[in-house]
């Protein structure tokens, strides 16, 4: 997947989906990090990666098309 694509899928999430996958996957933090950084619970960042991630999968087959 071409760094264009990436930022295509995550220009498709809503903006707190997209800031919890850039903290955890990209600035290399844990769930419990990130919360603290985007100022919310542990859980809505375990939350909200699973959702993101979730649209990211569906996401895919029509973004290599």
């Amino acid at each position: 997947m071409s760094a264009i694509m990436v930022d295509t899928a995550l220009d498709s999430l809503p903006e707190p989906h997209r800031k919890t996958v850039v903290e955890v996957y990209f600035a290399d933090r844990t769930a419990a990090a990130a919360a603290v950084t985007l100022k919310v619970p542990v859980g809505t960042v375990k939350s909200r990666l699973h959702y993101a991630l979730r649209a990211l999968r569906e996401s895919a087959p029509a973004l290599a098309a």
